[in-house]
């Protein structure tokens, strides 16, 4: 995946504070700006972004000086993409799926805007497409004893996403 200075692509999104929690916004209100870009993003981009790769929250002056911005908030650590893996296999969760591991984001399957936790319990590895596509697409995940589930188009029932892993006899 792109890297810059050895880290991974970062994308900017600035909106405020209110702006973000103010409940009563629709999925299409454009409530902040894409560093780079002059045109304004959708509340729900804005969301899609944050359930990708987490937030952080810069402080600001009024005369626009950052004086403070905080450690990444509700990202899933390298030990906890390491356990989704060692539950479910190397690739995205969705059957059929054959993106590479090193594409794969971890996905919190209650949302952290509707208080999911950041635990191995909440999480499951998507490839990019199907995690764009998680709130719209024909796919659907849910975590059943802590062990994720999907169903969708020729899966209508429930099915456990665990892909075969080789064993040594």
């Amino acid at each position: 995946s792109p890297r810059l200075d050895g880290h991974a692509v970062t994308v900017l999104v600035t909106v405020t504070a209110a702006d973000l929690a103010d409940e009563d916004g629709r999925d299409s209100d454009a409530i902040g700006v894409m560093s780079g870009s002059p045109f304004p993003v959708s509340r729900r981009t804005i969301e899609g972004f944050i359930d990708a790769g987490g937030y952080r929250v810069a402080t600001i002056d009024d005369g626009g000086r950052v004086t403070a911005i905080s450690s990444p908030q509700r990202c899933f650590t390298p030990m906890q993409r390491l356990g989704m893996v060692a539950r479910d296999g190397l690739g995205c969760v969705t059957p059929g799926c054959s993106s590479p591991h090193y594409t794969l984001q971890a996905h919190h399957v209650i949302p952290d805007r509707d208080g999911g936790p950041t635990a191995l319990d909440n999480g499951l590895l998507l490839c990019y497409w199907h995690h764009q596509q998680v709130d719209t697409g024909p796919w659907q995940y849910r975590m059943i004893e802590g062990l994720p589930y999907v169903r969708g188009p020729g899966v209508p029932d429930w099915t456990p996403a665990r892909k075969p892993v080789a064993r040594i006899a």
